[in-house]
């Protein structure tokens, strides 16, 4: 299985670096930093009865100052 999701993310790969993301094999997934956000899109294969086929896709946001953002938003200094 581990040939079949390469093959994926070598096809996947271009067009997610040319928006700023950032292969991370470990973690399956594109992750992209951008100001005080991570945004990172993460996939998981499933292998079972001789096919394979992507299981399910996570994206998710993480804020790591969420306190200085809540501030630029409200204009408070």
């Amino acid at each position: 299985m581990s040939q079949i999701s390469d093959d994926f993310f070598e096809l996947f790969k271009p067009f997610l670096e040319k928006e700023g993301f950032k292969f991370k094999k470990s973690q399956n997934a594109f992750i992209k930093i951008f100001e005080d956000l991570s945004f990172k899109v993460s996939f998981k294969f499933d292998g079972s009865g001789g096919l394979a086929s992507i299981d399910w896709i996570d994206y998710s946001i993480s804020v790591f100052e969420l306190e200085k953002i809540f501030k630029k938003i409200t204009y408070e200094k």
